[in-house]
């Protein structure tokens, strides 16, 4: 029939105007992003410039946003060796890897790597005591699987008092080398917490 013909058309005409749209919506995303880099690069610690790249982020199409958050996750490094304690961008890598969970770009045994290591040159480094807390609990409670205390299995119990080893020994090494700074004395709050 002609009107079955006339709406397999349409709706092909439709669908490549849609395709069409999508691609000018993603070219004016990703010059957004360049608009977002060049008042970073002059301001680094400018709230509206990152909130608006997560905002930019979060409209892009799925495979473009991930590639995108890879190298967004590079360029957060590359900034904290310039400024290790700088909290925005503590704040928004976080976001960006916390978007990379689920992807093979992201784990939370390398997220404790990447901050044992920002620790490691700086115990006084705050963001990432904080951002190592945020990781631990998470792991903490993956391991708990949503259970109790009383109620965790033995094949969860060794591996979390290992974990707890592992950060009872760093806290202490901190606090060993500057038993004045804070920052492992409220982290260390924090892993008593989560026990």
């Amino acid at each position: 029939r002609s009107s079955d013909l006339w709406m397999k058309q349409a709706e092909t005409e439709e669908g490549e105007k849609q395709e069409e749209d999508a691609e000018k919506k993603t070219k004016l995303l990703l010059e957004e992003m360049q608009l977002s880099n060049r008042i970073i690069q002059k301001e680094y610690k400018c709230y509206a410039a990152w909130l608006h790249r997560k905002w930019v982020l979060r409209h892009l199409p799925h495979a473009t946003r991930i590639e995108i958050l890879v190298k967004e996750n590079l360029k957060c490094q590359a900034l904290l060796k310039v400024d290790e304690r700088n909290f925005h961008v503590w704040g928004y890598r976080r976001w960006v890897t916390n978007q990379l969970v689920g992807t093979p770009h992201y784990d939370d045994k390398t997220e404790l790597a990447y901050t044992e290591s920002k620790i490691g040159s700086n115990f006084s480094n705050y963001s990432a005591w904080h951002n190592r807390a945020l990781v631990f609990n998470s792991l903490i409670e993956e391991a708990k699987g949503g259970s109790k205390v009383n109620e965790v299995n033995a094949a969860t119990v060794d591996p979390l008092i290992a974990l707890y080893e592992k950060e009872s020994e760093l806290i202490i090494k901190a606090m060993y080398c500057d038993p004045e700074d804070q920052s492992a004395w409220l982290y260390s709050k924090t892993q008593i917490h989560s026990a």
